[in-house]
């Protein structure tokens, strides 16, 4: 099972979305199919706590809330095709994707901090690209560069790597993602490997400067002081503020020539209008949601297209879902969220250790990139995101002890999810 899980992360990281008839399809969508059918007890399969058949129904809710989206826009309209219905499609896979999670989480008997290191498989990848993108290592930026992202990008260099993910800013948060996963780790485990573990820490954190993301840089920022007051690290915390102090007077020299140079010489201060999106974008997609504010408008519509579902860029997941599921759509999924933390907080006590740390700072990344990006509708973040958790939520329900190796031979029969 550990090498099955290996084999989609690394699936969901490197292989592309591949086009049939209009439809996308990714193959990791083949092993989560093969996992909800070889396992299909153990995704609702009773429990104590049925939080995670709770999870799966208001997942249903919200395909249910954008089906009728969908229906009411095509009512109102002669164009549409099949191809129309993706969107829709891509929440129903969402669906697949979290009870297959689920599925493999039954069988998973490694402790958790080892999946920590599996979650963190892609990340690191992408990280390690993006630093030969940006220094161009071995002579390889370029190449790199080109196989992931587009020419486009390049007209004026490699100002920003972007990963194995091809944009900046997605590449940033995955390889957050990564940076969390690996602090999540728990300190007696990361000494075994202490060289190595620090390489790799360097490495995601280095990465993450590379993509030049103000998002991502608020949202590391944001993650170490979560992360330090949780673990009342305090001596950490000071070291921190006190290296921070220190290195003032050398930023400028640090960021000279680099993007965040650029913002700081031109603006003096982080631009309020993050990049002018707040006025030519967010306020005319909430005006799209006040036309429609209750279902709203289905799969995204552009009034300066002929079709009425043109996927148009938004730069704000919440104004996606707003606009394209309405209120009810926004609440719903809004609510999942809300369970998801509250199902995590209620096993937090019996939960393998630092799992509910690594929850809490996973969707704090989410909800801050939610803001900026429109990463709710990226293939990858869905894929990773919805398996993540789902695999997260049955390791909520084992007992503690699955943190140690030991166990898993003298008590292999570990609590059901």
């Amino acid at each position: 099972m550990t090498k099955l899980l290996v084999l989609t992360m690394l699936c969901i990281f490197l292989f592309p979305t591949f086009n049939l008839g209009g439809i996308p399809f990714r193959i990791e969508d083949l092993i989560f199919l093969v996992l909800i059918l070889i396992f299909p007890s153990g995704i609702l399969g009773y429990s104590t706590y049925s939080g995670k058949r709770i999870l799966i129904m208001v997942l249903t809710l919200f395909f249910i809330s954008n089906i009728i989206s969908l229906s009411l826009i095509t009512i109102q309209t002669t164009n549409s095709s099949i191809q129309d219905m993706n969107y829709t499609f891509s929440i129903f896979r969402n669906i697949i994707i979290f009870c297959s999670g689920i599925a493999i989480g039954q069988k998973l008997n490694v402790p958790f901090f080892k999946l920590l290191l599996i979650f963190s498989i892609g990340p690191l990848i992408s990280a390690t690209v993006s630093i030969i993108q940006y220094f161009n290592l071995f002579g390889m930026g370029e190449f790199m560069f080109l196989l992931f992202a587009s020419a486009e990008r390049m007209e004026f260099g490699i100002t920003r790597a972007a990963g194995i993910i091809g944009n900046p800013n997605y590449a940033c948060y995955f390889q957050l993602i990564g940076f969390i996963s690996l602090i999540c780790i728990p300190k007696k485990e990361r000494t075994k490997y202490n060289f190595t573990y620090l390489i790799a820490l360097t490495i995601v954190t280095l990465s993450i400067f590379v993509t030049f993301s103000r998002t991502g840089l608020i949202t590391l920022l944001i993650s170490i002081l979560t992360y330090t007051i949780i673990q009342r690290k305090r001596t950490s915390l000071l070291i921190t503020f006190f290296i921070f102090l220190a290195s003032l007077p050398y930023i400028n020299n640090v960021i000279s020539n680099t993007r965040y140079g650029v913002i700081m010489e031109n603006n003096e201060v982080w631009d309020a209008t993050l990049g002018g999106r707040t006025t030519s974008i967010w306020n005319e997609k909430m005006e799209q949601f006040t036309q429609k504010p209750l279902f709203g408008i289905g799969a995204v519509n552009n009034p300066k297209d002929t079709s009425a579902f043109y996927s148009a860029i938004f730069d704000n997941s919440f104004i996606f879902l707003l606009v394209s599921s309405g209120l009810i759509g926004f609440c719903i999924l809004l609510f999942f969220f809300i369970a998801e933390l509250y199902y995590f907080f209620f096993k937090r006590k019996n939960a393998p250790q630092n799992l509910w740390l690594f929850i809490i700072l996973f969707n704090i990344s989410i909800i801050i990139f939610f803001i900026t990006t429109d990463l709710i509708r990226n293939v990858t973040f869905t894929s990773f995101f919805y398996f993540v958790l789902g695999i997260s939520v049955t390791y909520a329900n084992k007992k503690s002890q699955i943190n140690e190796p030991v166990n898993l031979y003298t008590n292999p029969q570990l609590e059901p999810g």
